[in-house]
């Protein structure tokens, strides 16, 4: 319209005035892309056919991004490090179907979904950050994050096919046996779903002697490299199964002595691979004989240690009076 013209910068005149003007327009190809751009032309005819152009241009563009609405959902993955996490899918569909509305003013057909993720955080778990990014024709975008967190929650899976117990005799087994034993987590073995894993142990160095065969239990705990554990336990019982020694040489077993010749009984002492003092008790039980100087002393020296581990010894002497009186004076002349 003449109206429209003359309104948007135009004047517009004719010798035989203006009120048979008539106005039509055409429009060029666009030309370009985000922004497109028109070339208008306005022709103003008159009443003879006398026609005059003038040219508008007309810029198109989009300038709007898409708008996102709500909150990505979550995930938690299972895994053993950053590498473990969902891989991103860059999809509308996933998008709204995991808790964002996306719209744009020039529709969602042509929307282009890419992502991007940080680098991960922490460690057991591993969290990190991904972020969407919607793109529509004219390259404005709209991002949206989401949070992943990969973490290791499965605990070590222990074996105890060739878990022992095991009995070590006090100072006389191998140094090493309980301490190998304990090395070897009692012949336990642990796998872990993301690789190796430490053992640990609560032995106290408890080394008193079980001397009614009670155990040590011993805690075995395997943990992998998140913290997560399993536990096994196994005893270990310190044992005296070994009789005490005499430390002396021992008198002899069976002696014969006249009434008057009776040696003391000797003093033995004893000793033990446990016990530092080993008491030695000695009895002597007298049996006589046909007269009064004739009988048997029954000697015994039974050295215990502190298990009930006993030695003894027995020594038998036999006292018999085998020798005639004497006349204590000068005997008269026989004859």
């Amino acid at each position: 319209t003449l109206a429209y013209l003359t309104a948007n910068g135009l004047t517009i005149t004719d010798a035989c005035g203006t009120d048979n003007l008539v106005v039509t327009s055409s429009d060029a190809e666009p030309t370009g892309e985000c922004p497109w751009t028109i070339i208008r032309t306005y022709t103003v005819t008159d009443a003879c056919g006398n026609e005059t152009t003038a040219q508008q241009t007309i810029t198109v563009d989009d300038t709007q991004a898409p708008a996102i609405t709500g909150t990505l959902t979550a995930i938690n993955d299972e895994g053993c490090s950053p590498a473990d996490a969902t891989p991103a899918t860059n999809t509308l569909a996933y998008l709204t179907a995991n808790g964002l509305t996306i719209t744009d003013a020039c529709g969602t057909d042509n929307l282009v979904v890419t992502s991007s993720d940080a680098e991960p955080t922490g460690e057991c778990p591993w969290t990190i950050i991904r972020t969407y990014t919607v793109t529509d024709a004219c390259g404005n975008e709209t991002t949206a994050q989401q949070t992943i967190t990969v973490d290791d929650t499965q605990a070590p899976i222990i074996d105890n096919t060739n878990l022992t117990n095991i009995n070590v005799e006090c100072g006389i087994d191998p140094a090493n046996k309980l301490s190998d034993w304990l090395a070897n987590h009692a012949g336990a073995t642990a796998t872990d779903n993301c690789g190796d894993v430490t053992w640990s142990h609560n032995y106290g160095e408890n080394e008193n002697v079980q001397c009614d065969g009670g155990a040590i239990t011993v805690t075995f705990t395997a943990t992998d490299a998140c913290g997560n554990i399993s536990t096994t336990s196994a005893s270990y019982s310190i044992q005296d199964n070994t009789a005490p020694t005499f430390n002396e040489t021992l008198p002899t077993a069976e002696i014969t002595a006249e009434c008057d010749g009776v040696v003391e009984a000797v003093m033995l002492t004893a000793s033990d691979n446990c016990d530092t003092e080993v008491p030695v008790v000695f009895t002597e039980t007298r049996t006589d004989g046909d007269c009064a100087n004739s009988y048997t002393l029954t000697r015994t020296w039974t050295a215990t240690d502190d298990c009930g581990n006993e030695t003894s010894f027995t020594q038998t002497v036999t006292v018999s009076d085998n020798t005639a009186p004497t006349f204590n004076e000068t005997l008269p002349t026989a004859e």
